[in-house]
């Protein structure tokens, strides 16, 4: 609904579409397999410095073939005669730069949450790609474009309420069986606390049971 009306359907790019996002969940389960269950990768940092080569060979050996070199050396020909040699290496760097930083925080997600999650965040980007278009490019947006935006934000809504509610749940289960564990603690160390003072109280009159009769007149 979002999008109704912007693109002719092809069976072929539909199928390509499924097919990526199929990937990209996959991809993002994996991740979360290293994030949590390899030592070398729990920092997302670090699982940037093992997957960004792999990634980046992988596109370049896909791209090449397709994009071709002249073309990219043209084009970074273009770039530099157009905008400079300075301020055309900073117009390459700085969104790599917000690549970089994007990725570090959805490893970062994805620690700490779901795959789930991380797909939410992905279609909140979405939304605010779809609003910022008609806002600020004036892009026209018909009815159903804006249902589809308020669909998708009130199922966000709810998802969010729901997953917090699970989050407060268990964590009121947690604070309910450590209160109950330090309780069945505590009960022991009373009951030897009891044992002990029933004993020292025990004792005068055990240790002067034995004492002669004439002590104990003189007392």
């Amino acid at each position: 609904m979002m999008v109704a009306g912007e693109t002719a359907f092809d069976a072929l790019g539909f199928a390509l579409i499924i097919s990526a996002a199929f990937s990209s969940g996959f991809r993002w389960a994996l991740t979360q397999i290293l994030l949590l269950r390899n030592p070398a990768t729990s920092n997302p940092f670090s699982s940037i410095f093992f997957l960004a080569p792999v990634m980046f060979v992988a596109l370049f050996i896909m791209a090449a073939p397709v994009e071709g070199f002249g073309p990219l050396a043209a084009g970074l020909g273009a770039l530099a005669e157009k905008e400079g040699a300075f301020r055309g290496v900073g117009i390459l760097l700085f969104p790599g730069v917000l690549a970089f930083l994007m990725t570090a925080s959805e490893f970062a997600l994805l620690k700490r949450t779901s795959v789930v999650t991380l797909s939410i965040c992905g279609i909140f980007k979405e939304v605010v790609t779809i609003s910022a278009a008609g806002i600020i490019f004036h892009d026209p947006l018909t009815p159903i474009n804006i249902s589809g935006l308020l669909v998708t934000i009130a199922s966000i809504a709810a998802y969010n309420y729901v997953k917090i509610t699970k989050m407060r749940k268990v964590a009121e289960m947690e604070v309910a069986k450590s209160k109950d564990g330090e309780s069945e603690a505590t009960e022991p160390m009373l009951q030897a606390h009891g044992g002990t003072d029933g004993a020292s109280q025990r004792a005068p009159s055990s240790m002067t049971s034995g004492l002669p009769a004439a002590v104990l007149g003189k007392e």
